[in-house]
């Protein structure tokens, strides 16, 4: 979504574990949509009803439940490591970090929006 033209939420609407999620993220026009892993049984439904070629189980940036849940996948995505201090273990284009809000990062600055309001706004969504 943070690339996309256009609104679709197909992958939200038809997701039978709502593992697909429209989250607000302040400071860009559009929400966005996340992929929680630990909510997800890879059905494929939501890639049966994708219009753009592409399976939002694998492909949305992904909120891991911990680190070990992020180890066994290949997603790109994130886990939350401090929700206070936004602390995140982050994997983006084969690399992986760690990441605390403030701090310099090749990051691209709307996942870093992303994350800070998961960690804000979301916090239901992330498992202690």
């Amino acid at each position: 979504c943070l690339g996309c033209e256009g609104i679709c939420e197909n992958c939200v609407e038809v997701c039978p574990n709502r593992a697909n999620i429209a989250i607000r993220v302040p400071g860009m026009e559009k929400h966005q949509i996340i992929h929680v892993d630990y909510m997800c049984n890879e059905c494929g439904n939501c890639r049966s009803f994708c219009p753009y070629d592409s399976a939002p189980y694998l492909d949305k940036f992904t909120l891991f439940a911990d680190e070990k849940d992020m180890e066994d996948s290949k997603n790109q995505g994130f886990t939350v490591l401090d929700r206070e201090a936004v602390k995140c273990k982050v994997r983006f284009f084969g690399e992986t970090y760690v990441w605390t809000k403030g701090e310099e990062t090749r990051i691209p600055d709307g996942l870093q929006k992303l994350m800070e309001a998961v960690c804000r706004d979301y916090g239901y969504l992330l498992r202690d």
